[in-house]
């Protein structure tokens, strides 16, 4: 995605290397993730199955206190 400065992220110069953190730290966490790529119309859908993938998995809950 092109970059569009909103006064909020460091800048264009950093990119590479926060893109680089956030893929480490989230690879260390434990976590599923989905790295999505290509144009916004496609990262959407992918999105969407994503969320409807982790929906359909249900919720696991505690059991109850007691």
């Amino acid at each position: 995605m092109p970059f569009e400065d909103d006064g909020l992220r460091g800048g264009e110069h950093l990119r590479g290397w926060m893109t680089g953190r956030f893929r480490e730290v989230l690879g260390e966490s434990g976590v599923p993730v989905r790295e999505l790529t290509g144009p916004p119309e496609v990262r959407l859908a992918a999105a969407l199955r994503a969320c409807d993938e982790v929906l359909a998995g249900g919720w696991p809950l505690a059991p109850p206190l007691g």
